[in-house]
């Protein structure tokens, strides 16, 4: 019971900012629902709201009892990017809540609150919500997987190329405004290192080449770059979920860092990395 308590107090605390975003609300037809098994002749309003980023839809649809003004039932539609660093996938969330038992001024009995788990449920002592990530992470230590990458320049090229030296793996796109944002410092970097035993190889395998070598060359970024014919590949070859992510490989072919996202944090860990491998950067 305790719990279904916090979770209608979440409940108000949405319903506060809700109001404040509403951009307008229609009426549509009368439906009748069911509460506590009686009909109900309920008022149906659709409410739309000012959007999130990478937000393309927000709605949401009430049945509300007229005489007890209580909502009976509610859905919502939200559609949008995952956010800055993946928005190459869409988000569909489609919720719906029917409200069975609406009581004033009584407590609902303590079976209003059974949980009766479906039949293949199992419990976990920890839900980890960033199982993609830690089986990325898990590569740092192993052997890299080859690249077999073809260079904008139309030159094929593989990892095993570059054994001997320390070679840095940035998957980005121009789409991707953390990658871009990231860039400046990359150029620092490799104005530091091209002349040190390490390889600055970024990889674009998400979007027309023509794009990327274009934005490349407008802002006077020399180091080589890499892209696959099947778009993608490379990206998975490397467990990459999402962009920018920073790889580093030693001399001998392993991982030896993996760094997700752009900030001073990520950047300090690459830095670190470069520097236990050898590099001078200051």
């Amino acid at each position: 019971g305790s719990e279904a308590v916090n979770q209608f107090r979440l409940q108000l605390q949405s319903l506060s900012s809700r109001s404040k975003r509403l951009i307008s609300a229609e009426y549509l037809p009368d439906e009748t629902i069911l509460d506590s098994g009686n009909p109900v002749e309920c008022k149906v309003v659709r409410a739309i709201y000012e959007l999130y980023p990478f937000q393309v839809r927000s709605e949401r649809t009430f049945w509300i009892d007229p005489q007890r003004l209580l909502v009976l039932s509610e859905s919502s539609k939200r559609e949008g990017k995952l956010g800055p660093m993946r928005p190459y996938e869409m988000n569909y969330i489609y919720q719906t809540y029917n409200y069975r038992h609406m009581h004033l001024g009584s407590l609902p009995a303590n079976q209003s609150f059974k949980f009766d788990p479906p039949a293949n449920f199992f419990q976990v002592d920890k839900l980890d919500v960033q199982t993609g990530l830690t089986q990325s992470i898990d590569m740092v230590g192993k052997p890299a997987p080859d690249l077999n990458a073809i260079t904008f320049e139309g030159r094929q090229t593989s990892l095993s190329e570059y054994k001997g030296k320390v070679v840095l793996l940035d998957f980005w796109a121009t789409w991707c405004a953390p990658c871009v944002a990231q860039m400046p410092a990359m150029a620092k970097l490799y104005e530091k290192t091209k002349d040190q035993d390490l390889v600055l190889l970024g990889i674009n395998d998400d979007e027309a080449i023509d794009t990327a070598r274009d934005f490349l060359n407008r802002n006077g970024y020399k180091w080589t770059n890499l892209y696959r014919a099947n778009a993608g590949s490379t990206r998975n070859n490397f467990k990459v979920s999402a962009i920018p992510t920073v790889i580093l490989v030693d001399r001998e072919g392993k991982v030896q860092a993996y760094e997700v996202g752009y900030g001073p944090e990520a950047e300090a860990k690459i830095r670190t990395a470069l520097i236990k491998q050898g590099l001078k950067l200051d």
